[in-house]
This record gives C-alpha cells, structure tokens and sequence, in this order.
C-alpha cells in the first residue's frame, strides 16, 4: 500500500497539472471569444547548465535575428549556443575567463559577442568557434556596460579602458580611427535606431558620427539618463535641472541633428524629468517627480503638435515606480512598483487594470515587444506575463535570475538552466507546462 507521503506528491503532481491546464484552457477560451485564434505560451527550448553545483544556473540570454538560435551564459564561465530548430547545442560550450557580462547577436551576420571583464570575443553563432581576435572592452561590478552595436551591424562601440571608447568596424574587426579619452567614467553607449548617430555619456552627452568616429557634438547637458531620439526628425531632447533641490523644475530642449545639435525648441517642465521617450512624431512621454516632490512619480505626455507644448497627466503615484514600457501599439503604458503592475490606456486618467505584485527585490523590470502582452519580473523571484487587454495572468515562472522578451518570445534564466517560450496558436492536446 503506498504510504501516506507517497500519495501527498501524486495528488500535488497532479493538482499542478490540473492548474497548468485550466490556465491554457482559459487563454484559449478568451482567444476564441474575441474571434481570434487560441494563444497560449509553450517552451520551445529547455536549456540544462551542468557545471558543480556551486556555480550551476545561467544568468543571461538572448537570441539571434531569425529566432532559431540562443546564447545563453552559464555560471562558471561558459557560454552555449544553442539550435532551436534541433534543440540541441551547437560544438562546445565557449570558455571565457569570467562569467560574460554581457551577451548577444549581430544584425544581418551569422556573428554573436561574448563579454567578460576585460575583453569581448566575436564568435560565429552557427559553429560556436571564434572569429577573429578579442577587443579590448571592460566591464565593473558597478558598470556592467555592453559593448554598443549599429542596428544595421557594421559598426561595434567598445569602453577599452572605463574612461574610453573605440569605434570598429565589424567586417574587418578593424579600429575606426583612435581611441577617444573622457575625463570621466563612459556610462552609457547608444546608437540611434536611424544608424545615423551614437550617443555616449561621462557625466555630460557626447554624439558622434559611428562611421568616421568623428565627434560632432559635446558637452551637452541631459539631466536624464535616458537618451530620447525621434529618427524621422533627428530630435533628440534633454533636460537640464538641479537634482539636488526638488523644486527646480526642467528646462526641456529639443535639439536637432540637422542644425548641429543646437535646441530648435525650448520649455519648461512642470516637474523634474527622469526618463524620457517619444511615443510618436508629436508626443513625448515624460515620468519624473512634482515640482517640490522627491518620492512621488507623474507620468506625462507633452503635446508638441502646437505652438505651446500641452502636458497631460497620465498617471500619479504616492511613491516611486520601478520600470515602465510602452506597449508595441504605442497606446499603453505598463507600470510596475514596488506594490503593484498596472496598465494606463494613454489619454485615459484612470488605469485600465492594476495587479498586485508581492516580490521584495528592488530590482523590478517591466518587458513589451508583443502586442498581447506584457512581462513583469524581478530578480530571483516571480516573472508573470499578463494580458494588455484585461491583465489576465497568461504564464508564470518562479525563481527567475534573468528575464527578457524578444518579439514572441519569453527568455528567462535560472539555477537550472535558460527556457525559451514562444506565444503561438495553441496546439490541441498538447500540455503547456
């Protein structure tokens, strides 16, 4: 006769089961009521770490451009290449000397990047063998900085040294031009998505043009760090205020890359901005604090369709947020904070639906590159994909080191290894886990 224990596990087993499949059941249903074809999330690849188990997990991955391969990073100083077509590795796991900092894809290559904290290596993404010799590139506990790519894939930005850049093109893997020198630490590095520009920053924003490596503007002032581009007009805008006192409003400037990064546009802000980011070619997104107010967050949108800028309050929070997204139909803003995820239609003052969160890490990160959905998570703790349309709870994984969205897909990473999930047509019979 099975023992009591033994009977406890069976009836747990199959009550998660049971939970797993309601849940797929009600994904589907509410696809069919809304005439489209049942969705739902499957696990496409389960990628297993097998180093000691005192640095087992993986802790980073992304994929490539057609969907059909994975880098994942391993604890213990490795990288996989993974084929999801096959659902197998591809040659052996890459060594580095550190655990890579930093991980990914190069645009229109078969090409990835592997980075540790002194140096990058190329890599050939179908055979997992090197390509070419490593590039200086350094990486610090404190800034963990990536080294930058050009959309279109020609041209690599390295921090060679913390206080340094270096431009390369990657056909030749050749140096464009020297090494540029800041008085400061290189805390961030971005290019445009028109391809057009590449914004660093060490304290004050430099831009430069990535395919002479010449430095067309300096010592620019942008009290954000965000850097927000609008590439069909070459605007970028940035704020300038004292953070110190919380009654100093910001003084917005939109700049041009047309006139030589002169303001072309200039207003105040009524608060103080701390991230930026245009929804479209009249409206900007804004989310800072009340003038006189160091805790408590506003959300606008700037209307800069008129000759006088319109601001309109999106949202208002009692306490600080951790990380929004705007959806992919540029019509929603997700939110999440310390207590809750919430989803605001904009142009609507109250939010469309709001869920409880109860993870304790401050390290919160909210994920949209579907138009279905949106994914919340925070570090070591829950990763929840919920619906834009109603926030219904749609997948869910526990104990999640690392987290991402690319397109369709879910990528997460844990103490047992990195998963791709992909949200398709539901496949009848088929169990989602």
């Amino acid at each position: 006769m099975a023992s009591t224990s033994t009977l406890m596990r069976s009836l747990t087993f199959l009550i998660v089961v049971a939970a797993s499949m309601v849940t797929s059941q009600m994904v589907a249903a509410q696809s069919k009521a809304d005439g489209k074809p049942a969705m739902s999330f499957t696990r496409v690849a389960m990628i297993e770490s097998k180093p000691p188990p005192s640095s087992s997990g993986a802790h980073l991955i992304q994929l490539n451009d057609k969907k059909d391969i994975a880098a994942v990073a391993m604890y213990g100083c490795k990288t996989v290449f993974w084929n999801l077509k096959t659902n197998a590795a591809i040659g052996e796991p890459t060594q580095q000397s550190g655990d890579a900092g930093a991980i990914g894809f190069i645009t229109n290559s078969n090409l990835a990047y592997t980075a540790d904290w002194d140096s990058m290596q190329i890599w050939n993404q179908e055979t997992a063998l090197k390509s070419g010799k490593s590039i200086p590139h350094r990486l610090r506990e404190d800034s963990v900085l990536a080294p930058a790519i050009s959309p279109n894939g020609k041209v690599l930005v390295t921090r060679n040294k913390m206080n340094s850049l270096r431009f390369w093109n990657l056909e030749t893997q050749k140096s464009i031009g020297p090494e540029h020198t800041h008085e400061s630490m290189v805390s961030k590095i971005q290019f445009s998505a028109d391809n057009k520009w590449c914004f660093s920053r060490a304290n004050t924003l430099s831009i430069w043009n990535p395919m002479t490596a010449e430095l067309v503007a300096e010592s620019i002032r942008n009290n954000v760090y965000s850097t927000a581009y609008l590439p069909a007009r070459q605007y970028l805008v940035t704020f300038e205020h004292d953070r110190k006192d919380p009654f100093s409003k910001s003084e917005v400037m939109i700049r041009s890359g047309a006139a030589d990064w002169r303001p072309v546009r200039q207003f105040e802000l009524p608060g103080q901005a701390q991230r930026a980011e245009w929804i479209d070619q009249h409206r900007l997104l804004v989310i800072g604090t009340e003038v006189g107010e160091k805790f408590k967050t506003v959300g606008f949108v700037v209307h800069l369709n008129q000759l006088t800028p319109k601001f309109e309050l999106v949202f208002k929070y009692e306490y600080p947020i951790s990380d929004y997204a705007i959806t992919k139909d540029r019509q929603h803003l997700v939110i999440i904070s310390r207590r809750k995820v919430s989803c605001w239609k904009i142009g609507e003052t109250k939010p469309k639906w709001e869920r409880a969160w109860t993870g304790k890490h401050w390290r919160k990160q909210v994920f949209s590159t579907d138009p279905d959905w949106v994914m919340a998570h925070a570090l070591g703790e829950n990763a929840i994909a919920y619906s834009i349309k109603d926030g219904k709870e749609l997948w869910r994984k526990r104990e999640v080191i690392y987290a991402n969205t690319d397109g369709k897909h879910i990528l997460v990473t844990s103490k047992d290894g990195a998963e791709v999930w992909q949200w398709d047509v539901a496949k009848t019979g088929k169990k989602i886990e």
